[in-house]
């Protein structure tokens, strides 16, 4: 019988919120309250993996393939080897690509604007084919492309054979790699994520409609993105994102039994990490401070000073259930012996921050400034201070 999440929701959020206190401060929902075959909820500033199941199961996972040829297409306008004004044209073999289209007639041409609204807005294989071929002459050299940037930004589990993100054998990723992916975009690349929030649009002077595959953004406030996908043998996909109150989520479902099913699941983990978790602040960049708020310092050996101040380098966020928020302990581990001379910003140790026996964070301790090797006056000093204390 098909679950009916939005009826459980309270239910089920009731129940977790007594049990996650007992087990673990990242809880897991029963995996059998959902339909697709493999999902994750992380938490975008931080990285934080909410929930998962069989998040490394490699699976195809249809269009939101195009994530990775819209992420190149955008880091090129930012290189300046593509402009947002400058014409695509259509090709045969564009032409030629099935399943959701723009209808680029071989020839046509197209501003790269409107080709990466085509490919954003309602998924057009044959804008995505256009798009790889004006950049590396074929979809085949491309796909090469995808797969090197894929390499350089840790999908160990992801390979592409196509850009449109058609069934193809050795075409395939998983839940955590697009949720990588999803992550750089939704972080670095404003303009992807411009179109991915844009519900409607049109193309070819007003003449042509463009419709949103995701539905969560008409029917769930707090969606941004990102990408759809459906195929026959990747079932239907998400990689869905929404921000409520600063806190940014990423969901991705892959292998749904419906379109409905990836929706409401996206919308139901969402819900649910809005409604017990918190984003806390637990170091600003700059001064380290204990527990207590007092200034954190090392030991000097053979320095100017005895003590050196430590910093953050940036600030230190945990996404942690709200229940856990005032149990997080401070635990610094700095070097053994630190010898001067010591330039400012050293990394010298780790601050940690714990809830119990789990860190939920960790940053580099690091030198606020520099520290100078004891002069022959203060060696002296040092030497015979040390004797008289004997």
């Amino acid at each position: 019988m098909k679950k009916s999440l939005v009826l459980v929701l309270v239910l089920v959020l009731t129940l977790c919120s007594a049990v996650c206190a007992e087990t673990s401060p990242f809880c897991k929902l029963n995996p059998s309250a959902f339909d697709s075959v493999s999902f994750i909820l992380t938490e975008a500033e931080t990285g934080t993996v909410v929930i998962e199941e069989k998040a490394d199961e490699h699976l195809p996972m249809a269009s939101i393939t195009k994530l990775m040829v819209l992420l190149i297409a955008d880091e090129y306008i930012e290189e300046g080897k593509l402009s947002l004004d400058e014409i695509v044209t259509g090709t045969a073999t564009a032409k030629a690509t099935e399943g959701s289209r723009v209808y680029l007639d071989e020839g046509e041409e197209m501003t790269l604007d409107d080709i990466l609204k085509s490919i954003s807005i309602p998924s057009a294989n044959d804008a995505a084919v256009a798009l790889a071929e004006h950049i590396s002459g074929s979809e085949e050299a491309f796909v090469k492309l995808m797969n090197e940037r894929a390499e350089k930004l840790g999908l160990k589990n992801t390979h592409y054979v196509t850009a449109s993100g058609l069934d193809a054998d050795g075409h395939y990723s998983t839940a955590r790699d697009i949720s990588v992916l999803a992550r750089e975009i939704m972080l670095k690349h404003p303009r992807i994520m411009q179109h991915a929030a844009t519900v409607s649009d049109t193309l070819r002077n007003g003449s042509f409609p463009l419709t949103n595959t995701n539905n969560l953004l008409s029917n769930y406030e707090y969606a941004t993105g990102l990408k759809t996908g459906t195929t026959d043998g990747a079932g239907y996909c998400l990689a869905a994102t929404a921000e409520k109150n600063g806190t940014k989520l990423i969901a991705v479902l892959l292998g749904a039994p419906t379109s409905a099913d990836r929706f409401n699941e996206a919308k139901y983990l969402f819900e649910y990490a809005f409604s017990d978790f918190s984003l806390i602040k637990v170091q600003g960049k700059g001064a380290l401070s204990d527990d207590e708020g007092n200034p954190v310092y090392a030991e000097v050996i053979r320095g100017n000073k005895q003590t050196v101040p430590l910093n953050a380098k940036k600030d230190v966020f945990v996404y942690i259930p709200s229940s856990h928020s005032g149990e997080i302990k401070t635990e610094l581990e700095i070097d053994e012996k630190l010898t001067a001379p010591i330039p400012e910003g050293t990394v010298v140790g780790k601050i940690k921050y714990s809830i119990g026996d789990t860190v939920v964070a960790s940053a580099d301790a690091v030198t606020a400034v520099k520290i100078k090797k004891m002069n022959i006056f203060q060696a002296f000093w040092h030497v015979l201070r040390a004797w008289f204390s004997l």
